[in-house]
């Protein structure tokens, strides 16, 4: 957008001080009327819509509100919707509902280390019996999954405030939910969860997107049972009609299993992997496949995968072995005691939680389409939270222009629990303080620029802090997940009590209509 006014957008902008009832104010055109809104903040324009029942219609145009939200939002890195994409599929209010939540969210992260102590309260909880809840999952920033022992599971709606399904039951699910992951398929939403006795159900859910509000009542008719799988343990990660599992009932070692054909492989570092590690988590990529342990990180190529899989299926789904192609250690061979990976077409990274301290890496580039003996490269940047810098750790293999590492200042005594947001550039940490009347903190991390060669500097600041009340050394985090393009943390602790909090609704100044939770049940 040019910074020159054209005259008759002059001419116009000194209209706007006339009385609202003015003809100047009525007659000027739209296409005037937008050239003068792109000028103002979004709270300017809103404020207008409601003192000026000329422009009401004007400011409601959804050319107006698509340039904002790549002006406003897309363009400055702010968090935005994955189900609000591409723009042309979305309708104006709910664009522009999350362009007021984004920059609400980011007034809330800029405050973040302004803010005093006693650190704010999350929004609401939800209460479930002690020691019940085994696995939480946001489903497009507004509907929790909550699964519980005996097979149940919980769905509720954050937006309206209720419980949408109050016992959702599939049928013939024995055991408690493990481990569960949602993923869309031909424009279709699609949940798999794993329980304690090795079963593997996928389902499709029917939900609403984020902002819709006309929602009847959530029927079991949502939750659509599709198949059953056994002999496999946590679903880790999906795509298409492959699964990812951190082991079988046989062997603990991960597996890649294709649904539709029954196709099943193996993913060994190598032919001497007698003692194989705990799979930490698993990403599937197009070239790629990254599977996290205990110790290292393993790098498998997908086409090599993809045949195993199509010869499993012709020899009457034998199992088939899979290599890989390239193993990194941690740095200083340390034991990682959580890993979560997080990469997309533009930011590449993982992290996980060694100790008492927070470890970031970034991985870059085409380290999936080289030959096994060369031709790739990968590249690493790592830091503690300590404020110790570790030394770039690579392959042995061709390495080039690695960046430097960064440092973090500590975030809490001890990190216990943690996400990444979508786009890669937050991480949601619930850390826990024995010394401050055993306060666990949610919190909200952002910054870490994992963009090519991530050599855009890592900020470490705006990371809000929610305390949660009356928490004891027996009610410790035990899962948490991350809505970030509406700003939604839910932690779960042992108690049975779910936290929510709505970083976006910093006072009671916001408007209600941009409250995706009510703060009360």
């Amino acid at each position: 957008m040019s910074d020159v006014m054209s005259p008759n957008t002059q001419a116009a902008l000194i209209s706007l001080g006339a009385d609202r009832r003015s003809q100047p104010l009525a007659s000027v055109s739209d296409d005037i009327l937008l050239d003068i809104y792109l000028y103002l903040e979004v709270s300017q324009i809103l404020q207008l819509r409601s003192i000026s029942h000329a422009m009401s219609r004007s400011t409601k145009s959804r050319s107006l509100w698509v340039i904002l939200a790549w002006e406003k939002v897309i363009h400055e890195n702010l968090p935005w919707s994955p189900d609000a994409w591409p723009l042309t599929t979305v309708a104006t209010r709910v664009i522009e509902t999350l362009i007021v939540r984004a920059l609400l969210l980011a007034r809330t992260w800029r405050s973040g280390l302004q803010r005093e102590v006693p650190y704010p309260s999350p929004t609401r909880c939800i209460r479930c019996p002690r020691g019940s809840v085994t696995w939480i999952h946001l489903v497009r920033s507004r509907w929790l999954l909550i699964g519980q022992e005996g097979g149940r599971l919980e769905l509720w709606d954050l937006q309206r405030g209720d419980i949408a399904c109050q016992a959702t039951y599939v049928d013939g699910m024995n055991g408690y939910v493990s481990r569960g992951i949602t993923f869309t398929a031909k424009d279709q939403l699609k949940l798999v969860v794993s329980t304690s006795t090795d079963r593997v159900y996928g389902m499709d859910l029917f939900l609403p997107h984020l902002m819709e509000d006309d929602v009847g009542p959530v029927t079991d008719e949502m939750m659509v049972l599709n198949y059953t799988l056994v002999g496999f343990s946590v679903v880790l990660d999906a795509r298409d009609t492959i699964l990812a599992f951190s082991r079988s009932t046989a062997e603990n070692l991960p597996h890649v299993v294709d649904q539709r054909t029954g196709g099943c492989a193996r993913l060994m570092k190598g032919h001497n992997d007698v003692k194989p590690q705990h799979t930490v988590d698993i990403q599937i990529r197009p070239d790629l496949i990254i599977v996290a342990k205990d110790w290292n990180i393993v790098l498998y190529s997908t086409s090599d995968v993809l045949a195993a899989l199509e010869k499993s299926c012709s020899d009457g789904r034998a199992l088939q072995t899979v290599l890989a192609t390239v193993s990194l250690e941690y740095p200083g061979k340390r034991m990682a005691w959580q890993v979560s990976i997080h990469s997309s077409s533009t930011h590449k990274g993982l992290a996980f939680v060694e100790s008492d301290d927070i470890v970031l890496g970034a991985y870059v580039k085409n380290v999936g389409r080289f030959p096994k003996s060369n031709g790739g490269w990968v590249r690493w940047a790592l830091t503690r939270a300590v404020g110790l810098p570790w030394k770039p750790h690579t392959a042995s293999f061709s390495y080039t222009d690695a960046p430097q590492p960064r440092t973090l200042p500590r975030l809490t005594p001890r990190v216990l629990k943690m996400c990444w947001g979508a786009s890669g550039t937050r991480i949601a940490v619930m850390g826990f303080d024995m010394r401050c009347q055993n306060i666990v903190y949610p919190t909200v991390i952002e910054g870490f620029a994992y963009h090519e060669l991530a050599s855009e500097p890592i900020v470490p600041y705006g990371h809000p802090r929610w305390s949660i009340p009356n928490t004891s050394i027996e009610d410790m985090p035990w899962h948490c997940v991350l809505g970030e393009a509406a700003g939604i943390m839910v932690g779960a602790m042992c108690s049975g009590r779910v936290w929510v909090v709505d970083a976006a609704v910093p006072s009671d100044t916001v408007p209600s209509e941009y409250r995706l939770i009510p703060a009360t049940l």
